[in-house]
C-alpha cells in the first residue's frame, strides 16, 4: 500500500513513529474495504488457550466468540484463540468466494470445544458469515516443526456453511531439520492417506457405553499443601493425645507457585478426619499403591458445615490456617471459601458415603491404568474417575477392559494431543460402546477370571521405593510373564464391539 510520501514525511518527524509503523496500522484498516478484500488467506493464527489469556482478553474472547456463535455446549472450557482469529479474519479480509487455508492445533478436528466453528456457522446478528469446509489436512504423522500436533482446515467463504467433512487427508512422512526443507526435497519422503476424523462432539447415546454415565470425576484436591499431609515425628514429650494425629503439609517437587513459597502447616487433628486420598499416580493396573494421606472435613455422609468443623477443636485450627492459605493463594476470580470451593460440581459429596466397591482409572498418561478398590475409606482426587460397582467380578470386568491395550488402541484417535502425544482418557474411553457386566454371559466370566488372576499377581509384587511409573512397568511385565497379557487382550477383543465408520 502506497501512502502519499508527504502524509508520511508530516507525521512522523513530529510523533517519532516510523513509517513503516504506520504502514502496519494502515494495511488491516484497508483490506476491510470491500473493493481491497482478498481472494486467498493463508496463515497461522495465534494458538493462545482461553486458560492462558489474561483476564481482559477472556473478557473480550468470551463477548466476541459469543458473537461468532463459536461458544456451544460447555462455555469457554477448552476453546483456543485460534478459531475466533479464523473467523473474524475471513468476516473483515476475505471476499465472498475466496479460499483460506490455516494451520491450526489438531483438536480442532475433533475436540468438543471446537464443535461450534465446524458447523462453518459464523453468522452474528449484524452480520451473515459462512464457511464451505474443505477436506482438511491431519499433519499429526507428519514432521512439521510445531511443538504440538496440527492440522490444516481449508475451505471458501460462501453464500452457505457447509461443516467440515468427517474425512481428512492424513500427511505421513519424517522429515529432516524439523520440516524446514523446500517441497521437491520433502515430497519423495511424504504419503497422504484417506482417514476418518474421530470426532469427539456429538456420539449418539446409543453408540456410548451405559458406563459413560455412571463414572464420576474425583474432586480438586487443591491446595495440595493444604490438603495432603505426612506425619509429623516432632510431637513433643507429651505426645498429641488420645485420638489425634500429628500431621504437616506434604511437599512435593511439582508444586507451584505461590503455594510453593508457603510455610508448611503443622497441628494436631482428630484422628476421625484424616482419610486415605488417591490420586493418580497411585493407581497401577489391577492394583492400588500405597495411598497419600489428607486432611479433609468430612463425615461418613457429608462434608461438614463451618459450624460442624469448630466443634472439634483441633479440625478447626487446621482448617483456619488452610483457608488462610488459601485466601493468600487464590485467583482473584476465587471469591469462595475453600471449604465451599473444594466441592466443586460436587466431585466430593457424590463420593459419600463411600461404596464397598469402587473401580478408579487414570485421567491421563500414555497408558491408563485402573484398579478396584474394596471397603477402602480413601477419598479420590481428581485425576482420577470413579464408580462404584454392584459386585467384586463386575469390578474385575470393568478393570479388566480399561487396562487392556485393545482399549488403549481404540480410545487414542479420540485423546488430545500435546507435546508428548495422546494424553487425556476422561470418558473417552467410553465411546467404545462396550456392555455392562453379565454374569450369564460365558466372555463376561472368563475375563473376570483373567483379572483375578491378574490381581493376584499384582498384589505378590515387591514395589516398596519406586516411582509410580516403575510400578506400572513393573506390574505389566509380570502379567507377560505370566502369560495374563495376551490370554487378556483376546479376552476384551472378543467383547468390545466392532466400530466402522
Amino acid at each position: 500500500i502506497s501512502l502519499p510520501q508527504q502524509v508520511l514525511d508530516s507525521a512522523c518527524p513530529r510523533t517519532g513513529v516510523k513509517p513503516h509503523y504506520i504502514r502496519n496500522l494502515i494495511r488491516p484498516l484497508w483490506l476491510t474495504r470491500s473493493d481491497n478484500k482478498v481472494d486467498v488467506l493463508v496463515g497461522n493464527p495465534p494458538w493462545l488457550a482461553f486458560s492462558k489469556m489474561t483476564p481482559a482478553m477472556q473478557d473480550r474472547y468470551r463477548a466476541m466468540a459469543k458473537e461468532k456463535k463459536l461458544l456451544s455446549g460447555r462455555g469457554v472450557a477448552g476453546r483456543d484463540l485460534s478459531t475466533l482469529f479464523v473467523a473474524r479474519a475471513a468476516e473483515l479480509y476475505l471476499r465472498e468466494g475466496g479460499a483460506y487455508a490455516f494451520v491450526m492445533p489438531h483438536g480442532v478436528l475433533s475436540r468438543q470445544s471446537h464443535a461450534a466453528f465446524r458447523t462453518g456457522s459464523w453468522s452474528s446478528r449484524e452480520a451473515s458469515l459462512h464457511a464451505r469446509f474443505a477436506t482438511s489436512w491431519d499433519l499429526d504423522d507428519i514432521t512439521t516443526g510445531f511443538p504440538m500436533s496440527s492440522c490444516v482446515i481449508r475451505g471458501h467463504k460462501a453464500a452457505a456453511s457447509h461443516a467440515l467433512p468427517n474425512t481428512t487427508q492424513a500427511w505421513h512422512g519424517r522429515l529432516p531439520r524439523g520440516g524446514d526443507v523446500p517441497w521437491d526435497e520433502a515430497a519423495s519422503r511424504v504419503t497422504t492417506t484417506t482417514a476418518m476424523v474421530a470426532d469427539t462432539s456429538a456420539a449418539p447415546a446409543a453408540q456410548e457405553s451405559p458406563y459413560r454415565a455412571r463414572f464420576r470425576q474425583g474432586g480438586i484436591l487443591v491446595p495440595r499443601m493444604a490438603l495432603l499431609v505426612t506425619p509429623n515425628r516432632h510431637t513433643g514429650p507429651f505426645g498429641t493425645g488420645a485420638g489425634r494425629v500429628a500431621v504437616e503439609s506434604l511437599r512435593v517437587a511439582q508444586e507451584k507457585e505461590p503455594y510453593k513459597s508457603m510455610p508448611s502447616l503443622s497441628g494436631t487433628v482428630e484422628r476421625n478426619y484424616v482419610r486415605e486420598v488417591h490420586l493418580g499416580e497411585t493407581i497401577a493396573p489391577y492394583r492400588a499403591l500405597t495411598a497419600r494421606t489428607g486432611v479433609l472435613p468430612l463425615a461418613d455422609d457429608h462434608i461438614l458445615t463451618p459450624d460442624e468443623v469448630d466443634d472439634h477443636d483441633g479440625l478447626s485450627r487446621w482448617w483456619a490456617d488452610v483457608e488462610s492459605a488459601w485466601e493468600t493463594g487464590r485467583k482473584p476470580s476465587e471469591t469462595k471459601p475453600l471449604l465451599e470451593r473444594f466441592d466443586y460440581h460436587q466431585q466430593i459429596s457424590r463420593q459419600l458415603p463411600l461404596a464397598p466397591h469402587r473401580v478408579v482409572y487414570s485421567k491421563a498418561g500414555t497408558t491408563l491404568a485402573a484398579a478396584r478398590l474394596e471397603n477402602s475409606n480413601a477419598v479420590i482426587d481428581h485425576n482420577l474417575y470413579w464408580t462404584a460397582t454392584e459386585s467384586v467380578e463386575e469390578g474385575r470386568y470393568l478393570v479388566a477392559i480399561l487396562n487392556s491395550a485393545t482399549l488403549l488402541r481404540r480410545v487414542q484417535p479420540l485423546q488430545t494431543k500435546g507435546l508428548l502425544g495422546p494424553r487425556h482418557f476422561d470418558k473417552y474411553v467410553f465411546h467404545i460402546p462396550f456392555s455392562t457386566y453379565d454374569p450369564g454371559s460365558d466372555k463376561h466370566r472368563r475375563l473376570v477370571d483373567l483379572a483375578a488372576q491378574a490381581e493376584d499377581v499384582a498384589a505378590r509384587l515387591d514395589l516398596e521405593g519406586i516411582t509410580s511409573t516403575k510400578a506400572r512397568a513393573k506390574i505389566r511385565v509380570s502379567l507377560t510373564v505370566a502369560g495374563l497379557t495376551d490370554q487378556i487382550e483376546a479376552a476384551v477383543e472378543e467383547i468390545l464391539p466392532r466400530i466402522t465408520p
